[in-house]
């Protein structure tokens, strides 16, 4: 028989700490934020966002490489509603708490604030050197590129702006006002309608309209045609070459998220025709180059090269991600104002699902069956409750509850469990139970908000705001353990272990919950998330990082390499273990790191193990290592054997150990790939367990 090595290391009495060079790295693909507006200086994209709920950061952002990647300039945490160039200057709009507008004549790499009388910017125009911004008074204009003001035209609140050569349109919710002398004076044209969006091409004016549609000019505004979407809000419009586009919605502010389109028509209206970018509340759309851009609600910028037949999604990677659920090969993602993502490559690309343009705080997966629950979408909407997917995401349906916010989902064999409330200010909470795969939905007697669930042997355990809960009749009957007080942010089960994440510390029981004890994690903030994989427990503790443990709480290290530093922004909302990776979901977007890069961390516990217990391997699958970690609460004759899939006997040892905790280190270099089972006798603790080499 060849030779395999088997390493044996009897954990040391001290901590051992070995550090490596490894860091979490940023996942591009999940992209976000609310984008208003857009710009072409050379070869720079400049857009302005919105800073709101979905949003770590508004204010403008840069793209260098015609769209396809973007970063935050120097001007964050404000929201931006128009940016445009004149001359070298860069010029944004938008709501600054002192009022005004933003300027940077060096490419964003500085701001300056230009102060308007504390009134907030929204359209801007600019021909030549003459800049026009709108207010909820009347306009500003400059004949300098920016750098000097003057308020020419008050009296009337402005929604729209265009600019060509002398002549300025002004559009209202009382129709219109046109300039021919550079925004000097100005005059009322008569229009029935409230016009909230321009494009200009030479003497050709497209107006959007609030409810009537879209407008045509041939004669610098003289005269008005109505060409088509006749019942719709139409919030920007543009041309492009012989293709007219407009993003609509059928309400004002894309309150009906089912009905925000983009269309197009190629004869003057006469025919719209709708592209595949549906449901994303397009806020602007804009042709820069051989592209469309379109600037959507939440769910970041898509661009298209062949009119709108394809889009291909884009932005800033900063969205929240409140929750992580695992199908096979599929790792699926649940999104503050984004929706659902899926990765197949262990995330190193991700794909939106349909499920989109609206804020998912949970999900989970039960053999084909995908649950994600709701709160509202990126118009302020409730499109509430638990959608169901049994095709991976491509289609979706809402199954219950839907006048409720779905903060936890879980689910065991037929039933699903879902921790709700109603809307703000999120009252009448309880926990919902499903015995038929969410056909048919109850109330349960627990009435906490419930924030986490997970499964155990016969038992559920329940994270509340007034700690944990449990039922063994699959929530019929609940009973509060009166040790763990206060929020409970998140559960997970590691071996024999359960952790519980709270406010200050993270607890853990050995005996299902009967009694709790703090694990010594040093951090003093919330303990937000946890994971594990029946080796590593991770812990998210909001703005603190990420801690780590390898001998199940008893010591715990700080592993941030590679976050931003200062901490101060970013903040972990969820962990997830998957495929040999930990994912967290930030402030910042998500990011991910190796657990390799975990395995020379070595944590040694002091403490004698309460319970025999036989880890999973780690790395599972493995090339050409791994580590097989077991503890024994008694001294006595330790027997370990690894088998091959045909039950042969490939290592065998048999040696007398005091109490402890032990790790191995087993070479597979000479084997080939394929399954193994390895075994582990001592006292009357038998267990075997399997692992999957792979070359």
């Amino acid at each position: 028989m060849k030779k395999y090595i088997l390493i044996t290391s009897l954990i040391l009495l001290f901590l051992n700490i070995k550090t490596t060079n490894a860091d979490w790295t940023q996942c591009s693909g999940i992209y976000g934020g609310t984008f208003t507006s857009f710009a072409v200086k050379g070869n720079k994209i400049f857009a302005g966002e919105l800073n709101n709920y979905y949003v770590i950061d508004g204010g403008i952002c840069i793209s260098l490489d015609s769209g396809k990647s973007w970063a935050q300039t120097s001007l964050t945490n404000t929201s931006i509603r128009s940016v445009v160039i004149s001359g070298n200057n860069i010029i944004a709009g938008g709501d600054n708490p002192s009022g005004g507008m933003y300027i940077s004549t060096n490419d964003g790499l500085n701001w300056s604030v230009i102060y308007t009388n504390n009134e907030y910017i929204y359209p801007l125009a600019v021909s030549g050197s003459y800049v026009y911004g709108g207010t909820g008074s009347g306009i500003y204009r400059s004949t300098n590129n920016g750098l000097n003001w003057t308020k020419p035209f008050s009296g009337v609140q402005v929604n729209a702006l265009a600019a060509n050569n002398n002549y300025v349109f002004a559009g209202t919710s009382n129709g219109y006002y046109v300039s021919l002398d550079y925004g000097f004076s100005w005059q009322i044209f008569p229009f029935n309608y409230s016009i909230g969006s321009f494009d200009v091409r030479g003497n050709e004016i497209l107006a959007g309209t609030a409810g009537h549609g879209v407008f045509r000019s041939s004669n610098n505004g003289l005269s008005w045609t109505p060409i088509g979407l006749d019942s719709n809000f139409v919030y920007s419009v543009v041309f492009n070459g012989n293709y007219i586009f407009a993003s609509t919605a059928i309400t004002r502010l894309f309150s009906a998220i089912n009905n925000t389109d983009v269309y197009y028509t190629t004869n003057n209206g006469a025919n719209w025709i709708k592209t595949s970018l549906s449901g994303h509340a397009v806020r602007n759309l804009k042709v820069i180059g051989n592209y469309l851009f379109a600037g959507a609600n939440g769910s970041g910028i898509y661009m298209s090269s062949d009119n709108g037949i394809n889009w291909v999604q884009t932005g800033i990677a900063n969205r929240y991600i409140n929750k992580f659920a695992v199908s096979g090969n599929n790792l699926f993602s649940a999104c503050d104002g984004s929706g659902v993502y899926i990765s197949t490559n262990s995330g190193a690309s991700w794909q939106q699902t349909s499920l989109n343009n609206r804020t998912i705080f949970s999900i989970a997966i039960n053999g084909n069956n995908i649950y994600a629950g709701s709160g509202k979408d990126n118009s302020g909407n409730w499109q509430a409750g638990i959608y169901l997917s049994t095709n991976l995401g491509v289609n979706w349906s809402q199954i219950g509850l839907t006048n409720y916010n779905v903060f936890s989902i879980a689910v065991k064999d037929n039933y699903v469990f879902a921790g709700a409330s109603l809307f703000y200010p999120y009252n009448d909470r309880k926990l919902f139970i499903s015995s038929n795969n969410g056909l048919n939905w109850a109330a349960s007697s627990l009435t906490q908000m419930v924030n986490t669930i997970i499964f155990k042997d016969n038992i559920i355990f329940a994270g509340t705001e007034n700690g944990v809960y449990t039922s063994i009749d699959n929530g019929s009957n609940w009973v509060h353990d009166n040790f763990l007080v206060g929020t409970i942010h998140s559960l997970t089960a590691n071996g024999s272990n359960i952790f519980a994440g709270t406010t200050g510390y993270t607890f853990k029981t050995t005996n299902n919950g009967n009694n709790w004890l703090s694990t010594g994690n040093t951090n003093t903030t919330n303990t937000v998330a946890l994971s594990s994989d029946g080796y590593f427990v991770l812990a998210a503790t909001g703005s603190n990082g990420s801690f780590m443990t390898t001998n199940n709480g008893a010591n715990w290290i700080q592993v941030n390499e590679g976050f931003p530093n200062p901490l101060t922004f970013f903040n972990q909302y969820s962990l997830s273990i998957y495929n040999n990776y930990a994912f967290t979901g930030t402030s910042y977007g998500l990011w991910r790191r190796p657990l390799s890069e975990f395995v020379n961390i070595n944590n040694i516990s002091q403490q004698l193990p309460e319970k025999y217990f036989l880890y999973q391997n780690y790395p599972n699958p493995f090339n050409p290592t791994t580590t097989i970690k077991y503890e024994i609460p008694n001294e006595g004759m330790v027997s370990l054997k690894v088998y091959d899939i045909l039950v042969k006997e490939i290592y065998s040892s048999s040696e007398y150990k005091k109490a402890g905790s032990y790790e191995f280190k087993f070479d597979g270099s000479n084997l080939s790939s394929g399954l193994y089972f390895y075994k582990i006798e001592a006292g009357n603790f038998v267990e075997t367990r399997r692992m999957l080499l792979i070359k």
